[in-house]
């Protein structure tokens, strides 16, 4: 391998990184029309289940954005997902109507229908059911959650965050593997490549063992601990933050990504969040991810990790063997991965 040819390389690839991010990115205007949504929402839903609420002696507690919005990684494109919270008003996390939870979504689906500015609303069916739709335009993904615990997609947006306060350029590496992985042949099937949020843990997993990041599990417990969770959630000190880094390109920073991948069997081993271990199972096509924020696996889409694995390997092998005045824009819809 040519390293001054790679090291030329991966200076191109990093300013189409930079501008790929800086086109996708939530913008100030974007930002707003997902806020005044949010706002909409929460005054439609609660309209919608005040009353049915008290007469199943529940309270609806709050209403919060989730996801890539709550994680600081959404794009001006990106669905605003938030979760309704909902509570026994005696204490007791008992049932909402009848003996189905997600009765409330298939409830609030039919009322939304009716509502002026609500288009191709759906109740989603899944291991984690949901409602999808647009209001004004807007992207939108409803899930619940009862009890009094504070869910823990919530728990793990705050994770996210600070993982990005720690590593700034975490959304720059973040957008552009999206962009490989869409612009790969079979990047828009979901059975072979992960989703934002396991994405977003192969990520920290990989930035963990390469001491680009600190175990936030490790190192604050009690401040990522479910159980311990509360709504005051704070930001990790400024101080912490300052005392830790290294000074790498986000393409550099790619590329030694896709080293890890290649050279980890995934097929072997699931990835353990909570220690940064990388953990021996039975072999099998799928993506696991023993994460503390997610009792369903965050890869259980992936069942078939080898197209995966295979996009990573192109990958590299462009960036490694390309002349710079060829060098393709990986990321941004015009090269042709799947040939190389």
């Amino acid at each position: 391998m040519d390293q001054a040819k790679l090291n030329m390389n991966l200076e191109v690839l990093n300013y189409d990184m930079s501008g790929l991010y800086e086109e996708q990115r939530e913008t100030p205007i974007s930002m707003r029309e997902k806020m005044r949504t949010f706002n909409q929402l929460r005054v439609d839903i609660y309209n919608i289940l005040k009353t049915p609420c008290e007469e199943k002696q529940m309270t609806l507690k709050r209403i919060v954005p989730i996801g890539s919005v709550a994680m600081r990684l959404s794009k001006h494109y990106s669905n605003l997902n938030i979760i309704i919270c909902i509570e026994k008003t005696d204490g007791d996390e008992g049932q909402f109507f009848g003996n189905d939870n997600n009765a409330i979504l298939r409830y609030l689906t039919e009322k939304l229908k009716t509502l002026e500015g609500y288009e191709e609303i759906n109740y989603i069916d899944e291991i984690v059911p949901s409602i999808t739709g647009f209001n004004n335009n807007v992207a939108i993904q409803i899930t619940s959650h009862y009890g009094s615990s504070v869910p823990t997609s919530y728990i793990a947006a705050r994770f996210m965050g600070n993982v990005i306060k720690f590593y700034p350029s975490f959304a720059i590496l973040h957008t552009a593997l999206k962009g490989i992985f869409k612009n790969d042949q079979l990047g828009n099937n979901q059975q072979y490549f992960p989703n934002s949020y396991a994405l977003s843990m192969m990520i920290t997993h990989f930035l963990v063992e390469k001491e680009f990041l600190p175990n936030l599990h490790q190192q604050y417990p009690e401040r990522f601990d479910p159980k311990n969770a509360t709504w005051d959630f704070e930001m990790i000190p400024d101080n912490d933050v300052l005392e830790f880094g290294k000074n790498e390109t986000p393409a550099q920073i790619l590329y030694h990504f896709l080293e890890y991948y290649i050279n980890k069997p995934i097929c072997s081993f699931s990835i353990n969040m909570k220690n940064n271990e990388m953990m021996e199972r039975n072999q099998s096509l799928g993506l696991v991810i023993i994460d503390p924020f997610d009792d369903h696996n965050p890869g259980r889409l992936v069942t078939d990790n080898r197209p995966f694995i295979e996009c990573l390997k192109r990958t590299q092998k462009l960036i490694e063997t390309l002349e710079l005045w060829d060098m393709p824009r990986l990321i941004d819809g015009k090269s042709e991965i799947q040939n190389a």
